[in-house]
This record gives structure tokens, C-alpha cells and sequence, in this order.
């Protein structure tokens, strides 16, 4: 039987650095390929001439900052002129110019991005298209449902971003998109780097990279990966610890390719939820309090420590040169234990004229996060007469459950500390009693997802021209969740379940092999859940729906994007009160409606481009009334990137590349309800600019890179993000000051 070949005799990298013109990514997809082993793996050559090579595994890349394909869309190697929906790609060039510290900032250079609560810093969690929290499931780790915890490592290679309702992939989601963390695979070409960085805050990082064969295999190759950082927070205490150890093996055979990965984090970060907004200095404009951005208004021992343990196991099978199957499984087993000073952002709380801020302690103590994942996936290419089917059907299990062991508690604000004066260290939590002071509540808090779907989608091909993208999911739900009282008797507040429908059709037209023109139809559904508030039994999902529309072309430097989109999300809780009595609805409704423009690649052979806009207009349609008509948190309406590289060839022995560029984000609000004093906080727009300078030399066969990496160069002083809006004073996250980095990474 003929097989489909990857026989990469050369692979073109005549120019070492990254991203510099004509770079060229030629990795095949993570499936199995029929081929043998060896000729799996690209060899590299500095020869002006190069033979002809014939490649026939899919490229990932055109050049550095301009992707061609992406995994994120049903698990393959799709490219994204033939997708109708909204696809971005964080390169590895990208991740490497920029060396970001975050998911979200990672995610700086995609249009409509924004980030979340992150619940002070301990969670990943990112706002898409005006809808995401911390606990929606729409971060991925190679394209499976995880903890929002930690996601983005040393470990991670690329980020793939799709936009707009995605429950026909990925089930339970809010109607934003998802976010999908790939990661760096075993490769049968040899490959170690050493590398490490020193920088602003007393920041340090150590880590190694090797990749190869075992032994004198030609199909079994091992990566392993080990990184320690270490810095101290940028505000007046707290300190940043954070330790990976990623062993993964890969065996490939003829037909058949099996990956297993593992991953640890150790980690302690600060539990800082930022500053307030002061009700007493403007009411409709938001205004930080009077004190010092990095004046902390807790105690040194606000933290958490926390370890997470990532396994996965992938098999690739081809069935036939039509067919392929894959077996995925997935495992997350996040645990925590942290301590706070919880401020009382109430008018009661917070003295501006005395400067008194009251304060209680919290503590979680052993909270246990586990994710389990089980996919079974085919994939076909069939032709039925001169209609190509691109055919994927499956099915899924997970079950995702969260439970925060011991919750100490204080029964009242009565540690106060002043915001003019602060004077820390006057009190400390005490492990292993009820509470701070002996009268507070140990509880338990339970949330258990569990979910079963089946799942079938179809590219069909007419001709040239025409794809027509369609899909239909079929899930099951069981939402459980609750909490035990000041008794410690538990109470479970949500348990439903239910089946639901998730289909989405798309349209695509190759206007010519550059240019695709598309329009789709997608959904989303997200059970209703509740902790400590009972939800009936009959609360229907909150679901969601999108439109879009879009151009696409990929030329061969630079690739470019448009997409106009409509989003509704309804079946929103909301609380009303009537004659004393609250009650919980479950049918409000928010809209989201723009349009977002993308750009990337080369503009010339030395000058390198990214750039975003988006423009999103987000509405509550219905809800209670004080936030009736209002838009929702952590969301500007105009959004710009632009950043610009350029290489500069060979001096002193090596060659120069340098970038430089800025993100704005446009005014974002925070919306009134009861709680807040019917007032509508406005948070001010911010520009943030960062750059780079890059040298690479080689030495024989070895090569070193030196980097200079500055973020926040004007030191500007901006906010991320909100917590929510029902208090007087409002939290809000401080974005980091100015940061400035040395890193140098030695490949031999």
C-alpha cells in the first residue's frame, strides 16, 4: 500500500534567527504519519545551494510571525484559509521575541483579548470576544479540558486562539472561544539549549531543553524539560517561586505513533487582588485609592502555594491512507493551600478621610482540583463522485471536580490596618484550628462536572472553490456542587443534568488560492452552577450563539484577517428583590457585537509585522435592573497592537534583530448594581510599549543567543482587570511596571 511520505532529506534555515525573513517552520502535524521514523525528522543545512527536497507534511508556519495552520480546530493541522471562523496563532518566533510571563500576555498580539479575574493572580483566565471567567473551561492544553491553573509553562511552544461559541469541539464553554496551550513534543533530531535570565525585581531562571533519540533509536525519541524561576513581586512584599520538571517520550512507528508527557509545577505566587476604586472620588469615573500603586493593603502572608500534576498519553493510528484514529487521555491534579488578608471593600471597610481599611483572614487549606479527560477520535478523507469529505466523529468523557478541603474564616472584619501608615505583621494565620480567632467556619466547598458526548462534523470540499463546514454534538451534563455550613453539615445547592445539542455550520469560498471569503454559525452551552446559592433542578443552561463573517489571505510573507461578528448569550442568572424577598432568575441576556482585523508576517525581508484591532461592543439585554442596558466587565471597546521587528544581518560576529511596539487598550467598565450604588465605574484607557534586541552567534556547530527584553517601557501605570462590581469599592488588578531582562540561551 502507498503511504503518504514526510521524507524531509533538507530543511531550509539559511537564516538562524528567529523570525528573520524566509525562516521557515516545516513540522508536520502531531498525528501519526505513515512514514518511517527516521525520515520523520528534518535535517538542517547552511548551504546557499540546496537540493530539492520534497516536502509533503503541512507547514505550520510561512515565517516566523505568520502562521498557515493550527490543531485548535477539531484536533488536525487545518489551514486556517479554510476554516470559517476566526483562528489566531501565538507563534514560537512570537513567544521567543517577546518572553512573556503569562497566558494573557502571551496573548497580547490577538485581537479581542482581554484578561479576567484571575482570582489574584492564581488562575489563568481570559475574557474573548467580551465573554470568559476563571472556571470556564475554555483554556486548553493540547486541545483537552484542564485546571485554569498554570497552564501557560516553560513547557508551552504555541498558542492557538479560536474565537466564538465552541461547544461543538469542545463541549462545556462560554460563548467567547477557547484558548489552546500546544506544547513543545519529542523530536528525533538531536537538540539541547541551556538557557537563563536575570532582570528587574531581583527575577532569576534557570532551564534545559533536550530532545533526541534513545539510544540508537530511530523511533523512540525522549524531551525533557526542567525550568526554576524566582523573583520578587513588584509590589512592597511578596516573592514569585515557580519549578517545572517535563519528562515526555514519543515512540513512532511505521503506522502507529504513541506520546506520553508528564509535567510538574511547584509554585508559590502573591494573593494580591490589586487596589480599589474610591466611591468618594467621582462617581461614574474610576479612581484608584490615594496610596502608592505598589502598596499592598494585606499581610506578607497572603499566598499560595500550590503543585500540579499534567499527564497526557496521545495514540495516532492510521487505519488506512483514508483513515486515521486517535485515543487521547488527559490528567490535571491541582492542589493549594493559601492564606489572606481579605479587605472589605464597603463603604464600612474602607475610611478614606481616617485612612482605617478593615481587614478579616481567610485561608484554603488542602483543595484538591483533578480534570480527567477520555477522547476517542477517527478522522477520514473520502471523495463520494467530486465531493471530497473531510469526515471526524468521536466521542468524549471528562469528569472535572474541585474541592476545597478546609476554609478558615474570621466571623468579622476586625483586623484594621491604615492605608496612610501601614504597619504590617500584627497578626498571622494559625494552620490546624477552625479559625483565626476561634469563632469562624471550617467548610467544605464541592463542584463536580462530569460530561459524555458524541460528536460528528464534515468538511465537504465541492470542487476548488467551495467547503460547507458542518457539526452536531450531543452531551450530557451532571453539574453537582455545594458547601457545608458553620455546623460543617453539607448542603449540595446544584444538581442537575440534562442532554444538549451543540451544532454549527460554516461556509468557505477560495476566491483564489490566497484569498477565502467565509461565514458561519456556531454555539455554546454552559450548565448553571452555584456553590453556596440553591439552583432548581429544571435551570436551563446558559446558552450561546454567534454569526460571523470574514476574509482571510495568505500570502507568501504575510498573512492578514477581518471577522465581523454577533454574539448572544442567554439564560444568565441575575438576582431581583421584590417585597423584601430575592429571588434568582435565569433569563438574562448579554450581547457582543464588532468586528476585529489581524496582520502578520514579513513586510519586507528584514522588516517583520504584527498587528491587531478590535473593535467590541458588549450589552446586558436583560438582567437586573441597575445593570440593564450596560456593558459588561473587562472589555474595551477599541483594542490596538502593533509591533514591529527588524533584522539587522551580521556585525561583531553574529546577527542583530530587534523589535519594538505597544498594545492600547481602550476605557473598559465595571457595572453598577445595588451593591455598588447603582454606579457605573469607568476604568481609563492605557498604552503599554515593550522591545527587544537580539543577538546570535554561532560556534561550530553550536549556537548562543543574547536578548534584552523591556516591558512596559514608559512605565506606565494601567489596569487588567476586575473582580466584579458589588461593593462600593471595587477591585481591580494592577498591570506590572516597568520590567526590564537580560536572557541568553546556549543550543548545542
Amino acid at each position: 500500500m502507498k503511504q503518504p511520505r514526510t521524507h524531509l532529506k533538507a530543511l531550509i534555515l539559511a537564516l538562524a534567527a528567529i523570525g528573520s525573513p524566509g525562516l521557515l517552520y516545516a513540522e508536520g502535524t502531531n498525528e501519526a504519519q505513515p512514514a518511517q521514523g527516521q525520515e520523520q525528522q528534518a535535517d538542517s543545512t547552511d548551504s546557499a545551494e540546496l537540493e530539492a527536497i520534497e516536502i509533503t507534511a503541512r507547514r505550520r508556519y510561512a515565517s516566523g510571525y505568520q502562521p498557515i495552520s493550527a490543531d485548535v480546530i477539531g484536533g488536525g493541522n487545518t489551514p486556517l484559509l479554510e476554516v470559517p471562523r476566526s483562528v489566531n496563532i501565538v507563534t514560537p518566533a512570537v513567544l521567543e521575541d517577546r518572553r512573556p510571563g503569562s497566558l494573557d500576555e502571551a496573548l497580547l498580539t490577538v485581537s479581542g483579548i482581554r484578561q479576567a479575574n484571575t482570582l489574584a493572580g492564581t488562575l489563568e483566565a481570559v475574557v474573548k470576544r467580551g465573554f470568559g471567567d476563571n472556571r470556564d473551561n475554555s483554556v486548553l492544553r493540547n486541545g483537552m479540558q484542564m485546571t485554569q491553573t498554570h497552564v501557560f509553562s516553560p513547557t508551552a511552544e504555541r498558542v492557538e486562539v479560536l474565537k466564538g461559541p465552541a461547544s461543538t469541539l469542545y463541549g462545556v464553554q462560554d460563548p467567547g472561544g477557547v484558548v489552546n496551550v500546544v506544547t513543545k513534543q519529542p523530536q528525533l533530531k538531536p537538540a539541547r539549549s541551556v538557557s537563563t535570565s536575570f532582570g528587574s525585581h531581583s527575577a532569576r531562571q534557570v532551564g534545559v531543553d533536550f530532545t533526541g533519540p534513545i539510544g540508537s533509536s530511530q523511533s523512540l525519541a525522549y524531551r525533557f524539560i526542567a525550568d526554576y524561576r524566582q523573583s520578587d513581586y513588584w509590589r512592597n512584599f511578596g516573592e514569585i517561586k515557580q519549578t517545572t520538571i517535563a519528562p515526555s517520550i514519543k515512540w513512532i512507528g511505521e503506522h502507529t505513533t504513541i506520546t506520553a508527557a508528564y509535567e510538574y509545577l511547584d509554585y508559590t505566587v502573591p494573593f494580591d487582588r490589586g487596589t480599589f476604586l474610591d466611591s468618594t472620588r467621582g462617581a461614574n469615573y474610576g479612581k484608584p485609592l490615594a496610596i502608592p500603586a505598589e502598596r499592598r493593603l494585606d499581610e506578607p502572608f497572603s499566598e499560595q502555594s500550590g503543585k500540579n500534576h499534567m499527564f497526557q498519553f496521545t495514540l495516532d493510528q492510521y487505519l488506512s491512507e483514508q483513515w486515521k484514529m486517535r485515543l487521547n487521555y488527559g490528567f490535571t491534579y491541582h492542589t493549594y493551600d493559601d492564606w489572606k488578608a481579605r479587605i472589605a471593600n464597603t463603604a464600612a471597610g474602607i475610611n478614606t478621610t481616617t485612612g482605617t481599611v478593615r481587614r478579616r483572614i481567610d485561608g484554603t487549606q488542602d483543595a484538591r482540583l483533578r480534570v480527567h479527560n477520555l477522547a476517542l477520535s477517527f478522522k477520514g478523507d473520502v471523495h463520494t463522485g467530486s465531493v471530497r469529505h473531510k469526515l471526524g466523529f468521536g466521542l468524549e468523557a471528562m469528569h472535572n471536580d474541585r474541592l476545597l478541603g478546609k476554609i478558615y474564616q474570621s466571623p468579622a472584619n476586625n483586623y484594621t490596618i491604615n492605608m496612610y501608615n501601614p504597619v504590617y505583621g500584627r497578626i498571622s494565620p494559625q494552620p490546624g484550628v477552625n479559625t483565626i480567632d476561634g469563632q469562624g467556619n471550617n467548610t467544605q466547598q464541592t463542584e463536580i462536572l462530569k460530561t459524555f458526548a458524541l460528536y460528528a462534523n464534515d468538511d465537504i470540499h465541492f470542487g476548488e472553490k467551495w467547503i460547507v463546514s458542518a457539526g452536531l454534538r450531543a452531551e450530557y451534563f451532571d453539574q453537582y456542587a455545594g458547601r457545608a455550613n458553620r455546623n460543617f453539615v453539607f448542603k449540595a445547592n446544584t444538581d442537575n443534568h440534562g442532554w444538549n445539542l451543540s451544532p454549527s455550520l460554516g461556509v468557505t469560498y477560495r476566491l483564489t488560492p490566497q484569498w477565502s471569503l467565509y461565514g458561519s454559525y456556531a454555539t455554546s452551552f454552559r450548565p448553571q452552577v452555584s456553590i453556596a446559592n440553591e439552583i432548581p433542578g429544571d435551570a436551563k443552561p446558559e446558552k450561546g450563539r454567534s454569526f460571523e463573517i470574514g476574509a482571510k489571505f495568505a500570502g507568501e510573507r504575510l498573512s492578514a484577517a477581518l471577522a465581523a461578528f454577533h454574539i448572544i448569550k442567554q439564560n444568565v442568572s441575575y438576582s431581583v428583590t421584590s417585597g423584601g424577598q430575592t429571588e434568582t432568575r435565569y433569563a438574562g441576556r448579554a450581547r457582543s457585537m464588532g468586528f476585529e482585523a489581524e496582520m502578520g508576517g514579513q513586510i519586507t525581508e528584514r522588516l517583520g509585522v504584527n498587528a491587531n484591532y478590535a473593535y467590541t461592543e458588549t450589552k446586558v439585554l436583560e438582567a437586573e435592573a441597575a445593570a440593564q442596558g450596560l456593558p459588561l466587565n473587562n472589555t474595551p471597546r477599541n483594542q490596538f497592537g502593533l509591533y514591529l521587528t527588524y533584522d539587522f544581518g551580521n556585525a561583531l560576529g553574529g546577527n542583530w534583530r530587534a523589535g519594538i511596539g505597544a498594545k492600547y487598550n481602550g476605557a473598559w467598565y465595571i457595572g453598577k448594581n445595588a451593591a455598588s450604588g447603582d454606579r457605573l465605574w469607568k476604568i481609563p484607557a492605557a498604552t503599554v510599549a515593550d522591545a527587544f534586541v537580539s543577538y546570535e552567534a554561532k560556534f561550530g556547530g553550536n549556537k548562543l543567543n543574547v536578548r534584552l527584553n523591556g516591558k512596559n517601557l514608559t512605565n506606565r501605570l494601567y489596569y487588567t482587570s476586575t473582580v466584579g462590581s458589588s461593593a462600593q469599592y471595587p477591585m481591580i488588578a494592577i498591570g506590572n511596571p516597568r520590567e526590564i531582562s537580560v536572557s541568553a540561551k546556549f543550543e548545542f
